[in-house]
């Protein structure tokens, strides 16, 4: 489990250091980052629409899509701020699902103090697909993903030792990522 409070590019920092730990031959998925696409206009260069975090590929050439999220409150929002990156994100991974990628949300909830309760940190791979709960994301009538819900439709990940003799724990997301698949 992760004790400390993270932010959105520790996580991604986190994940691609693990990812490091599987670069060799015998690896178990090869994991990089969607590149930042950009246009020029009018001798500017403009960043055009966003993509999600990370693409990978697992042996055998399952593909697999995600983006990361860190929140600090009860509910990761998916309206009023929702940024046009997400909802272009969104729209991305909701096309690829169609052609059997693996589409996900990496949420990683920060642990929260509250004078009444805790809520312990908690890191899930969240689908992201064509199931009821983004249909009604889609009609408006979804408005976040609670814990509850992240626990009930996700995958959670454990935090682990990359390796053996490793001293730094991250979110294990092949295991979280073979999880996933035993249970569809």
């Amino acid at each position: 489990m992760c004790t400390q409070k993270l932010k959105g590019k520790e996580l991604e920092d986190l994940i691609l250091w693990r990812a490091r730990q599987y670069d060799e031959p015998a690896s178990r998925y090869s994991l990089g980052r969607y590149g930042v696409m950009a246009s020029l206009i009018a001798g500017n260069w403009t960043p055009i629409q966003s993509l999600p975090d990370f693409e990978g590929v697992l042996p055998g050439g399952k593909q697999f899509i995600f983006d990361t999220k860190v929140c600090s409150q009860a509910t990761y929002s998916l309206s009023g701020g929702t940024s046009k990156s997400f909802k272009n994100q969104y729209k991305h991974m909701r096309r690829r699902d169609k052609f059997g990628v693996m589409c996900f949300l990496l949420i990683h909830y920060n642990a929260r103090e509250l004078k009444t309760k805790s809520d312990p940190a908690l890191t899930v791979l969240f689908p992201v697909g064509d199931t009821p709960f983004w249909e009604a994301y889609d009609n408006m009538e979804q408005k976040g993903i609670t814990r509850e819900d992240a626990v009930a439709y996700g995958t959670v990940m454990e935090w682990r030792l990359a390796t053996d003799r490793g001293t730094k724990k991250s979110p294990d997301l092949i295991a979280a990522l073979e999880q996933y698949m035993e249970s569809e």
